[in-house]
């Protein structure tokens, strides 16, 4: 399970050249006002250095964007919530956003609707989206997959939500997914979905 202290630990990990594309700052900040309030969003944006606005496709440091989450939910997640589920739903809040986005809008016409072809793709389009950590996919059997994570900056919070949510979306079908084999601060891990 993620915690606020394994996200900081990323934070201190994260070198300079551990980059996200500037669309993943954009989504976040939309999505963490939409589900905790503008000052989530204010907090957020007050820990990450620089003007605050972000061009889609230019990269990033990964760690900026791990510090605008954790300032923004460190007082403005609902009591309901642990730190986890809060990173799990931007997560999902951040996927059905890109989904909806016009390069989402293609990247659903390459992913296609086959569970495991949109699976697959998701590995090869993560490479474009940062520069840092390992990804892969595993058949496991015709309704199993795993997706693996070394190095993943996001952590499994944030990445669960991501990449569970965009999966329903893109295939239509309610997936179990299951985190395992967590290590580190949350750096390795794997997804396993079963439908």
């Amino acid at each position: 399970m993620d915690t606020q202290e394994a996200l900081q630990q990323r934070i201190q990990m994260a070198r300079s050249e551990d980059q996200v594309l500037g669309l993943f700052y954009e989504y976040t900040v939309e999505c963490m006002g939409e589900l905790f309030g503008p000052e989530a969003v204010a907090r957020g944006r007050a820990a990450v250095a620089g003007p605050g606005g972000w061009m889609g496709f230019f990269r990033y440091p990964v760690a900026g964007l791990l510090r605008l989450m954790d300032a923004g939910l460190d007082e403005g997640e609902p009591r309901t919530l642990v730190y986890c589920q809060a990173l799990e739903r931007v997560g999902q809040a951040t996927a059905r956003r890109f989904l909806g986005s016009p390069l989402g809008r293609a990247y659903t016409l390459v992913a296609g609707r086959e569970p495991h072809g949109a699976l697959n793709s998701t590995m090869s389009s993560a490479k474009v989206s940062a520069t840092y950590g390992e990804r892969g996919y595993e058949w496991l059997g015709p309704q199993r997959a795993r997706l693996f994570f070394q190095h993943e900056m996001l952590g499994p919070s944030w990445i669960q939500g991501f990449y569970a949510e965009g999966i329903r979306l893109l295939t239509g079908l309610q997936m179990e997914v299951r985190l395992t084999d967590e290590q580190g601060p949350g750096t390795d891990f794997c997804l396993l979905f079963s439908w």
